[in-house]
């Protein structure tokens, strides 16, 4: 014989898929997860008899050592998960520092950037102001000239007299009879008087009309005599802007001065032959000669007048909105007479050397309030470069008091780290002295001779053929610990065969074709009173336990009657003399199957369907309670199956157990496998767990 006890470490995963390991995996609908199936969960540990004596204290020590061995594995669990928390920290705080770093270098960089900046600032600022004070000193140097040239501008034609220099022309407006009569109605320079520099500029023009008109009649009425042009003389202008201010108000003429004189008010123009001073030619050549209804053509159109002037008024009081007055007279009283056009350009002249002094003004003051924009703007931008810089020292300094405080954690997290790693170190330590402990005592109890144990019933795991020995095992009732034995081999081969199950070696055969058989093989399957076996047929709670049953009870499962059966599982809807009583006492008495809760009843539901995460359960509390099977598992193994979430949490371990075993592997979908833990289990599903489970000795 050869005595064992498993000694596997099972791994526990949260996800996996159901299936036989011996057979293809088969398609699995989905169903609905029954949580009161936690019932059939036990606590799934090998008990140890009081009665035994041989094998009781190694399996007592077997189980000391295991459970010092899962507490180690839990301390080294905890120890490498403080440890990862502290490696995670510590390279959290290195990145931290890194960025520190980084930080402050880009901020430092952006400081020196602020500072260059603030430097061309202030040199912006200070060519600024150097530029504005020259602005400043270029308009102080104009004004003088532009106040000149405004007070010039404002003395009208007695200004451009001044700049002439002609004393006679100014003596106009110095004379006692000017004072007396014509000063209160005239405003030097003032628009629209008669000396504006816009009507002195007007009286030239009015001077080549009277010029052509001349030239136009040609003689002298009187004399006969050819008529020239005349020329302008500065004093009759002046004496023709007195008198013209003077008629502006009054009618009649000034005759202020000595000089032949001709007005006019209204008119658009007064030398005009309608209703102008020409219109007294007509008088004239009607016979009528005198000079009061004549005089004005007469003065036009007179040979011995060489020289005149021209003036014109048309300020607010004017009497019929404008007045004009021409002065002649037969010799020059100046020193200089002038064209039309060199008055003209007289006058463009004098005009321009004030606007020269003006537009040099102005533009000295757009120069001035430009520089003293630039200026503003250079300010504000020195005020934004400062500011810049308190911003970038204000960063550069959080940066340095981040990066010490990043450097002491990196500090602190490094020491946390290598405590850390040295409590790993120890927990590895324990835990490998532990497993060394347990398997030690796992193999002085699979080596006690057999007169240490308490063999139970022996159970077929390999049926005898005709050619081949069968083989047995008991498990100690004690310890648990398992032995098998040979069987002699079969007389005659007293195969079963299902007609809807096709032969393993026939060409239809199926993936659950092997696992039925070998089922039948072992006794454990018999089908229907039909023959079939019912492959497709789902699975019921009852059924479960007879396989069960068959299996672990062997021969005393097969002496059974089921006639007289009565139930002793205490669970109402257990009848007496059904084909599953029997299987039904022995689940329950061994704590296979436990029943579930419903409406506050413990009942067995013989004829409800399991699903596949029960019967996880149900294989497992088998290998434990007797085979002496260790179900800790790494739940890893489920965690990696998509539908792992699908799982009860009752029976998470169970499933993990038995897809860490190779007791399920999963049903194949697609290419995904899936545990499928709801879904109903078939009668052919059965047949491949159970062989699973049986060839990877886990029952």
């Amino acid at each position: 014989m050869r005595n064992t006890i498993s000694n596997k470490a099972a791994k526990v995963l949260v996800s996996g898929i159901l299936a036989a390991s011996m057979c293809p995996a088969a398609a699995w609908a989905t169903v609905a997860d029954d949580a009161n199936s936690a019932s059939d969960v036990t606590a799934q540990s090998v008990q140890v008899s009081p009665q035994a004596t041989g094998c009781q204290k190694a399996a007592e020590n077997v189980n000391t050592t295991k459970a010092a061995y899962d507490a180690a594995k839990a301390d080294t669990k905890t120890a490498q998960q403080a440890y990862d928390t502290a490696k995670a920290n510590y390279d959290a705080a290195v990145a931290d520092k890194d960025a520190a770093q980084e930080q402050l270098a880009s901020d430092t960089d952006a400081l020196k950037d602020a500072n260059n900046k603030l430097q061309a600032a202030q040199q912006a600022l200070t060519d600024a102001q150097s530029a504005q004070a020259t602005a400043q000193a270029n308009v102080d140097s104009a004004k003088s000239a532009y106040d000149d040239a405004i007070a010039q501008q404002k003395l009208g034609s007695y200004g451009f007299f001044q700049w002439l220099g002609d004393e006679k022309a100014l003596s106009t407006f110095q004379t006692g009879a000017y004072n007396s009569k014509a000063s209160s109605y005239m405003s030097i320079g003032a628009a629209g008087d008669s000396t504006s520099l816009d009507n002195l500029k007007a009286a030239s023009n009015w001077v080549r009309t009277c010029n052509q008109v001349r030239a136009s009649e040609k003689t002298d009425p009187t004399s006969g005599n050819a008529l020239g042009d005349l020329l302008i003389d500065p004093y009759l202008v002046a004496v023709a802007e007195v008198h013209t201010d003077w008629s502006a108000q009054n009618i009649g003429h000034a005759q202020i001065f000595s000089t032949y004189e001709n007005v006019a008010w209204g008119q658009s123009n007064p030398f005009s032959y309608a209703n102008g001073w020409m219109e007294e030619k007509e008088i004239y050549e009607s016979g009528d000669h005198s000079f009061s209804n004549t005089g004005h053509y007469l003065n036009i159109c007179n040979a011995n007048l060489k020289y005149t002037g021209f003036a014109v008024c048309n300020k607010s009081g004017t009497l019929y909105g404008i007045c004009y007055g021409q002065d002649f007279m037969t010799y020059l009283t100046g020193s200089k007479a002038y064209t039309p056009d060199e008055w003209d350009a007289k006058i463009s002249e004098y005009e321009s050397s004030m606007t020269q002094a003006i537009n040099a003004y102005n533009s000295a003051v757009s120069a001035l309030n430009s520089a003293t924009a630039t200026t503003q703007q250079a300010q504000s931008n020195l005020t934004s470069a400062q500011n810049k810089v308190t911003t970038c020292q204000n960063a550069v300094t959080a940066d340095n008091q981040k990066l010490t405080e990043a450097s002491n954690k990196v500090d602190s997290t490094w020491s946390e780290q290598d405590q850390a790693n040295t409590a790993l170190s120890k927990a590895q330590i324990a835990e490998s002295q532990a497993k060394a402990s347990y398997e030690s005592a796992v193999y002085y109890l699979n080596n006690l001779p057999d007169s240490a144990h308490e063999w139970g019933t022996w159970r077929t795991v390999k049926a005898p053929t005709t050619t081949e020995e069968g083989t047995q095992k008991a498990n100690c009732v004690s310890c648990g610990v398992a032995t098998t034995r040979t069987t002699e081999k079969a007389a005659q081969d007293d195969t079963t065969v299902f007609p809807d199950v096709p032969t393993a070696d026939a060409e239809d055969h199926t993936w659950y074709s092997s696992c039925v058989y070998a089922a039948a093989d072992l006794g454990l399957v018999k089908g229907y009173s039909t023959g079939n076996f019912g492959p497709a047929d789902t699975l019921t709670r009852g059924q479960a336990a007879v396989i069960l049953w068959r299996f672990f009870e062997g021969e005393n499962a097969a002496k059974a009657s089921v006639e007289g059966s009565v139930n002793q599982t205490g669970m109402a809807d257990v009848l007496d003399g059904q084909y599953y009583t029997n299987a039904a006492n022995w689940a329950t008495s061994v704590g296979v199957i436990n029943g579930k809760g419903v409406d506050g009843s413990r009942l067995f539901d013989p004829n409800g369907t399991i699903t596949r995460q029960e019967l996880c359960v149900i294989i497992a509390n088998a290998a434990a309670k007797l085979n002496g099977q260790y179900l800790d598992a790494d739940e890893d193994t489920l965690a990696k199956m998509p539908d792992a979430g699908d799982v009860s949490n009752w029976a998470t371990n169970n499933v993990s157990w038995c897809l860490e075993n190779g007791i399920i592997n999963g049903a194949d979908v697609n290419g995904t496998k899936y545990v499928q833990p709801q879904k109903t289990v078939t009668r052919a599903e059965m047949a491949a767990i159970l062989t699973n489970a049986i060839n990877q000795n886990s029952i």
